[in-house]
């Protein structure tokens, strides 16, 4: 996930492989997708992954930045 702050809100980035429904934003997750792949700097509607929501709630989730 890339934070940036951008007048005062931070920006983060999502990641969904090209034609999968399910959106990433912990680089350390299993499924981050790193080739072949649609990027929001908002957060998108539809599915996050479940990894990273895990991963995010204890804390583990690496933000690329």
């Amino acid at each position: 996930m890339v934070q940036k702050v951008i007048g005062g809100k931070i920006e983060m980035e999502y990641r969904r492989k090209k034609g999968s429904d399910t959106w990433h934003f912990c680089k350390n997750c299993s499924k981050w997708p790193t080739e072949d792949y649609e990027v929001r700097n908002t957060k998108p509607e539809g599915e996050l992954c479940n990894e990273c929501r895990s991963k995010e709630e204890n804390r583990n989730c690496i933000k690329k930045q």
